[in-house]
Order: structure tokens, then C-alpha cells, then sequence
């Protein structure tokens, strides 16, 4: 029983050791402007929506297609959050009902769908990591005026044609959440 317990506390003692020495080796940090499509330069400001990712692979189009899709996740995400505020203001402000919001909600959706099916790459980049690996660097680009394009070309559409859209109004709510962005 003794001897077991001592095993034990050994085991754990070197289990300790190593996951400590494990996490010291891992706690250096590459910087972000250190790695290609990343970093200051590939943040979303006032003008685009970006977007970056990566993945690796023994096949670069598999790599280069799971990195496209990371940076296509990132690019959908920072639209669609600050777009719900945007939309949460535009309709308070205009006092609609829920049900405006709704119609308006998925307009805006339908115009960022569109939209990111015509994203720029920004930067496109491939490091060899030996052992037939690859790793794929992407970013992506989004025009804020091209976005905003979709969303009025769209709210004149007449499958929409209910809406009362207040194309300036909704432009400077837009504008003013854009200038955060910085």
C-alpha cells in the first residue's frame, strides 16, 4: 500500500514537472506582425472589413481552402456584429415595430451575403514546414461602400419595397459605428 501511494506521488510529481516545463516552452509568443497576413496592416478600419486565417496541410489546396474559410469566418463575423448594432440604432431611432426590424435584419443579411461572395485577398501567403507540410496564410477584404451598395440597392428592391429606408440616416449610423472601428 505504502509503495503504491509513493508511486503514485512520484508519477504526479513527474507529470507536475513536465506539463510545467511543457506551458514554459509554450508561453513564448509570436507576435502578430510577425506572422505573414496578420497584424495591424490586416485589421478591419473605417474604410474595409478584413479578415485573416490560416491553416496546414499536406495539400496546399486543402490548406489554402481551410485558410480562406478562417478568414472568410473572421471577415462574416466582424460585419454581421457591428451591421446588428448598426441595425439595432437605425431602428430605434426610426421608432419601427419588431416586425421592421425583422424585414430589415434580413435585407441586411441577404447584402452581406452577396457581398462576401466578392471579397478581395488581400494576402496570400505559404510557409514550408517540413515533412511535406504547408501552412497557408490568408487575408481578406471587404469595401465598406461596397457593402453599403448591397444594403441600399437592396432596400429598393421590390421584395423589400415595404420598407421605409432612410438611406442617409442609416449611412451616418453606419459611418459613426465604422469610425470605432479604428
Amino acid at each position: 500500500m505504502k509503495h503504491s501511494l509513493f508511486a503514485s506521488i512520484l508519477l504526479l510529481m513527474a507529470l507536475f514537472t513536465v506539463c510545467k516545463q511543457g506551458s514554459a516552452q509554450n508561453n513564448t509568443r509570436v507576435k502578430t506582425a510577425d506572422v505573414p497576413c496578420f497584424g495591424a496592416a490586416f485589421n478591419s478600419n473605417k474604410e474595409v472589413y478584413r479578415g485573416s486565417g490560416y491553416a496546414e496541410s499536406t495539400d496546399f489546396s486543402v490548406a489554402r481552402n481551410k485558410a480562406y474559410l478562417l478568414a472568410l469566418q473572421e471577415l462574416s463575423a466582424s460585419i454581421k456584429t457591428q451591421l446588428a448594432s448598426v441595425s439595432t440604432l437605425y431602428t430605434r431611432s426610426e421608432n419601427k415595430p419588431a416586425s421592421f426590424k425583422q424585414e430589415f435584419e434580413g435585407l441586411i443579411q441577404e447584402s452581406i451575403n452577396e457581398t462576401l461572395d466578392e471579397v478581395k485577398t488581400i494576402c496570400q501567403k505559404q510557409e514550408n514546414l517540413g515533412k511535406g507540410k504547408l501552412k497557408v496564410y490568408i487575408a481578406l477584404e471587404v469595401d465598406k461602400k461596397e457593402l453599403l451598395k448591397k444594403i441600399e440597392g437592396k432596400s429598393a428592391a421590390p421584395t423589400h419595397a415595404a420598407l421605409d429606408f432612410q438611406k442617409t440616416k442609416f449611412e451616418d449610423l453606419f459611418n459613426k459605428e465604422m469610425e470605432k472601428t479604428n
